[in-house]
């Protein structure tokens, strides 16, 4: 058995500070949450300003179209292929649908289990009727 070690003045002096609270200020405390609160409406203020802003955008027609002479170049947009998938916005283009001709990624890609062509989601449907699932183009599909 352990006999147990007696404090002597030294250890009291350790103890008596580890005992002590800090004494709060209270002025400081309420300055402190006024000027959390105000960062925090400040903040909610910017995100409602732009929400609104993109709102304004939304309701004002595009002229995007009619002002960019190389939008009704076909030639430019073969050469000029997005970066950007058509269906999800996320991939980037690995090939263009056989049907409207729009480039999609990897995972939004179909390929249609008769012509084995590639689609992608809004020009092909998935057929869930039998055990696996069977993709067929809008063309292969009516035929």
């Amino acid at each position: 058995m352990k006999n147990k070690r007696r404090l002597d003045e030294q250890d009291d002096d350790l103890v008596n500070v580890l005992r002590q609270r800090f004494k709060q200020d209270e002025k400081q405390k309420q300055i402190n949450a006024q000027q959390t609160f105000e960062i925090l409406m400040n903040s909610q203020r910017q995100q409602q300003q732009e929400q609104q802003k993109q709102l304004d955008r939304q309701d004002e027609p595009s002229y995007v179209l009619f002002n960019n002479p190389n939008t009704h170049n076909t030639s430019e947009q073969d050469d000029n292929t997005p970066s950007s998938c058509y269906r999800c916005n996320r991939g980037t283009v690995r090939g263009k649908c056989g049907f409207c001709e729009h480039g999609i990624c990897s995972e939004c890609a179909h390929i249609c289990n008769i012509c084995e062509n590639v689609y992608c989601g809004g020009c092909s449907t998935i057929d869930y009727s039998t055990s696996f699932e069977k993709v067929f183009c809008l063309s292969c599909k009516s035929g």
